[in-house]
């Protein structure tokens, strides 16, 4: 029975995936599957889950709503002329 593993990334040998002792397959799976769980919890933010805004974090924006990216306008300020 030959199980392919799928981590982004990593490539196993078959015939290494094969050699490898089933308490050690058994560890890399439960991790990978966790690793993937944790990757899509980072994902989250307030705009696609139910958590509140202030759980987004400090600084962080939408970077796919490019609206939201130039709510801050920067005023210039003007050139005083001193003459001295």
């Amino acid at each position: 029975m030959s199980v392919e593993i799928n981590i982004p990334g990593i490539q196993i040998p078959l015939g290494d995936w094969d050699a490898t002792p089933g308490s050690v397959k058994a560890v890399v799976t439960v991790l990978s599957e966790r690793l993937a769980y944790i990757e899509e919890q980072l994902k989250q933010n307030s705009q696609n889950s139910s958590r509140p805004p202030s759980s987004d974090g400090f600084g962080q924006q939408d970077l796919s709503n490019p609206q939201t990216l130039n709510k801050k306008k920067t005023k210039k300020k003007k050139k005083s002329s001193s003459d001295g």
